[in-house]
């Protein structure tokens, strides 16, 4: 069993730094109603999503490119899914479309997109979606880009999509969405349009742009997502006239922003926008955030759901001192950007056994760790082992215990005893929402405080 979710996220993640530093969109969809876990080879369909992708970021220099993953048919236990990927590249002549899967192949006309060839890994890319019963076709012109679509069939393990809880949650909402990276901007809308959100978009924050995208709807507002493209001035400059426009509406601004970007969050929430989002987006985290929002909306903040209200301040004066254990660069990086943000100083491991060692120096050293985030799947040692290790080292040398959070990727109720059991206390499910996460620290520095 495996999740096409979870693999598809790493697999974007993986290469967009590539795709941003060519300054290229990257944006992924996976719709509603894909099944939560598919029966197959994992790593297979995971060769054939990096070579299509990989391609595609390769031979695109201006524009970007798109993956979506669709269902087709689902009957008798089985799935037909339509991996669809999308670029604004180069292009192919129509006389190489045809040849371009065979072994060792390399377009003759179009050579700036094949210079180094691609047909072997094309090649393989069929046969393996071939024995997934499927094909992989192509439609492309000079020029103007390439669509490469694989259809392939799979068994279903968990019929219940990952997306499942968050079904028809954005119901009625009106969200509009400001930023000129078209591809993204289509593909967030594709997304919230899925749970029942009306979505208008704009190509800018300016007044006339914004006042175009609602001109035939004048219902008010509940969501300004902009780009991190426009400075903090111009992203205030139109929340406020959005506020004034529907007066007494409470509107949630939310800035998108890539990871390698140097951007500050405190400058945005200073004019009104108290979340963010990392690009390419993840379908979960958004949905998280903007239905955690609409939840402290209507007066449900006495709800034991944990909510985007609950994040921790700048203004608290002690920093928590973290240990990352994650041996994913990726992943890594986006939780040590989530961690500075809630006003933490990070240090990072790569395994479970740098974990146990990094603990037991700074307990020799009186500078012990506040909370540990674990990653339940590590080489050398992993997060269980790890923290059972730690649990056995706290009791040895007379030490706190240290809040230890869970991070993984499986989700199951199996999963969250089983870290529970090996003594963590918390259990995040990646992606993890930083709402989720920002209300563990805040429960953690609550628990410092009153010790001292």
């Amino acid at each position: 069993p495996f999740s096409p979710y979870e693999t598809m996220q790493s697999v974007v993640e993986l290469l967009a730094p590539q795709a941003h530093q060519k300054g290229l969109e990257l944006a992924w969809l996976i719709d509603s109603d894909v099944p939560g876990a598919l029966r197959g080879d994992r790593n297979r369909f995971r060769q054939v999503l990096t070579n299509l992708l990989g391609n595609a970021i390769k031979y695109t220099d201006r524009g970007g490119v798109s993956a979506a993953l669709h269902v087709r048919s689902a009957q008798d236990g089985n799935c037909r899914l339509r991996l669809t990927i999308e670029d604004t590249g180069v292009g192919l002549e129509n006389a190489d479309i045809a040849r371009i899967f065979g072994e060792f192949e390399r377009a003759g006309e179009s050579e700036e997109r094949f210079e180094s060839g691609t047909g072997l890994g094309l090649a393989i890319a069929r046969q393996i979606v071939r024995a997934m019963d499927g094909e992989i076709s192509v439609t492309a012109s000079p020029g103007h880009g390439a669509s490469f679509v694989a259809e392939f069939s799979l068994p279903v393990e968990d019929p219940e999509p990952v997306l499942h809880t968050y079904q028809d949650a954005l119901d009625g909402a009106k969200i509009l969405i400001a930023s000129g990276h078209l591809i993204e901007r289509r593909s967030l809308s594709h997304l919230l349009t899925q749970l029942g959100a009306r979505v208008f978009e704009a190509n800018e924050a300016s007044r006339e742009a914004i006042e175009e995208a609602l001109a035939d709807h004048p219902s008010a507002v509940d969501v300004l997502l902009i780009d991190a493209d426009e400075s903090p001035d111009e992203a205030g400059s139109a929340l406020a006239e959005l506020q004034k426009q529907f007066l007494g509406n409470n509107i949630t601004g939310v800035v998108l922003t890539g990871a390698i970007e140097k951007v500050s969050i405190q400058d945005y929430r200073a004019v009104g926008f108290s979340e963010y989002l990392i690009r390419p987006v993840r379908p979960l985290s958004l949905y998280r955030l903007l239905v955690e929002s609409r939840r402290s909306q209507t007066n449900t903040a006495n709800s034991p759901e944990i909510t985007c209200d609950t994040r921790v301040k700048r203004s608290d004066t002690q920093k928590l001192k973290v240990l990352l254990a994650e041996d994913n660069d990726i992943n890594a990086m986006l939780a040590t950007k989530t961690l500075d943000r809630l006003d933490c100083r990070v240090e990072r491991v790569l395994d479970g056994v740098e974990a146990v060692r990094q603990v037991r120096s700074s307990i020799r050293d009186g500078n012990e760790f506040d909370v540990i985030l674990m990653d339940v799947h590590m080489p050398e040692m992993d997060g269980l082992q790890a923290t059972k290790s730690i649990r056995a080292l706290q009791r040895e040398l007379g030490s706190d215990p240290t809040t230890i959070v869970a991070v993984t990727a499986n989700a199951f109720a199996e999963d969250r005893e089983q870290c529970l059991a090996a003594g963590m206390d918390f259990y995040l499910a990646k992606p993890f929402d930083p709402a989720e996460l920002a209300a563990i620290l805040a429960e953690s520095r609550s628990a410092l405080k009153n010790a001292s």
